[in-house]
């Protein structure tokens, strides 16, 4: 669907270069956990757009959510560890990595969640942000003044 919708918008705006922020899953390039995620619709072969889809991962490391209906914070950590070693190690609470060229330590961590195990992360994204320390958001007051 979010494909789907994307394909009407963009044969309204003049050709150019899009961005557009979706969920981790959401920008893998390829058909994974039997699903065709937004990324692999991109870069299929009946798109236009094949080969110029730039993925970027954002990795949370000793965060914090708020959550989902009744808006209480909760911890988020998403980091692994090769990339939370690093990230300590720069010092920074905002670290962009490069994957494509990248030593193996960075490029070669396995991503488990969706039941890739023989595939890297490297295979899925070509960037990665990390978010280190960053606090919850909080609710909109619907009090106006």
């Amino acid at each position: 669907m979010i494909y789907e919708n994307f394909r009407l918008l963009q044969s309204e705006l003049p050709p150019g270069k899009y961005y557009g922020q979706w969920g981790r899953e959401h920008v893998f390039q390829s058909e994974e956990g039997n699903a065709m995620w937004f990324g692999a619709y991109l870069n299929s072969d009946e798109s236009q757009f094949k080969d110029k889809v730039l993925s970027i991962v954002y990795l949370y490391d000793n965060c914090q959510a708020m959550g989902r209906g009744d808006y209480r914070v909760r911890p988020l950590s998403t980091v692994s560890n090769p990339i939370k070693k690093m990230n300590d190690l720069i010092g920074s609470d905002l670290n962009m990595y490069r994957l494509i060229g990248a030593p193996s330590s960075l490029s070669s961590p396995r991503i488990y969640y969706i039941g890739a195990a023989e595939k890297t992360v490297a295979d899925f994204y070509q960037y990665i942000v990390c978010i280190k320390d960053s606090k919850a958001t909080e609710p909109l007051n619907d009090e106006y003044d």
